[in-house]
């Protein structure tokens, strides 16, 4: 018997979340209220003008894109509690 062999035994689990870009079906969700982006880009009044500027040119290409991340149960609840509403 080989010293250096031995069994190993690996647990996949599947990812609970997801990844939403904007234009997709759920990237946006209503606070009761108002329709709001899960997610969005922020510049703050302390950035550079000529930074504030390739970064305004990066989003305009398409290059600087907001993404949010959504737990499953989240997006789940929500198309449930949705149905109530209608």
């Amino acid at each position: 018997m080989n010293p250096c062999s031995f069994d190993m035994t690996f647990t996949v689990q599947k990812s609970t979340t997801r990844r939403i870009y904007r234009g997709q079906d759920s990237f946006n969700m209503i606070d009761g209220v108002k329709l709001v982006p899960r997610a969005e880009i922020e510049i703050l009044d302390q950035c550079p003008t000529n930074l504030r500027g390739h970064i305004e040119w990066a989003i305009a290409k398409g290059w600087i894109q907001p993404v949010a991340n959504v737990r499953d149960e989240e997006l789940v609840w929500e198309k449930l509690t949705s149905c109530d509403k209608s």
